[in-house]
């Protein structure tokens, strides 16, 4: 069994529009571009899990993203885990924030 990276950041990196999206994602998993699970209960997650795709398929579904409405901002944060090699992106209010990228205040 292969271990796997993951990126565990702050919300604050993406928009609240994002988190908003990515939770009504999560009662219509099917409708997301990226495979996501909750964390925490789905009616009321404190965070979300998304996998993200080979790095080949990465831009197919930035780009499905941006048409659902999601930020550049959300699609830099994927970008940057992806560049670093990571399997996952953990989005969580209580995680670190990485000086290297912007944050947001909502």
């Amino acid at each position: 069994m292969p271990i796997v990276r993951a990126l565990e950041l702050s919300s604050s990196h993406v928009e609240q529009g994002d988190m908003q999206g990515l939770i009504r994602h999560l009662k219509k998993p099917d409708t997301c571009p990226f495979i996501l699970d909750s964390r925490g209960p789905v009616d009321d997650p404190y965070g979300v899990f998304l996998k993200l795709p080979d790095p080949a398929d990465l831009m197919e579904h930035i780009r499905a993203a941006r048409r659902q409405g999601f930020s550049l901002a959300f699609c830099n944060v994927v970008e940057a885990a992806s560049a670093r090699g990571c399997a996952f992106l953990i989005l969580d209010g209580d995680a670190d924030v990485d000086p290297s990228l912007p944050t947001h205040r909502w």
